[in-house]
């Protein structure tokens, strides 16, 4: 976990290819991933579209950073 965006894994050099080729999704089959053919490990219950009993609360300005600028084009590949 890295506090500053830019410095997080697909932030860098390499984007999203440096995010499938780490090593903690060696056994994710991208292929299948990609076709939807993957049935998810968890799907929580949820009473309604707007319900986040699922989420921890959190205080907001302890993440927020005024310095951060979206540089753009970070997501393309997604």
């Amino acid at each position: 976990m890295v506090r500053d965006p830019s410095h997080r894994l697909g932030m860098t050099k390499g984007g999203v290819q440096a995010i499938c080729d780490h090593a903690w999704f060696d056994d994710v089959d991208w292929d299948k991933y990609n076709a939807k053919q993957i049935k998810a490990p968890w799907i929580p219950h949820c009473k309604d579209p707007l319900d986040i009993s699922n989420f921890d609360p959190y205080d907001q300005e302890e993440y927020y950073d005024p310095n951060f600028r979206d540089t753009g084009n970070w997501d393309k590949e997604f």
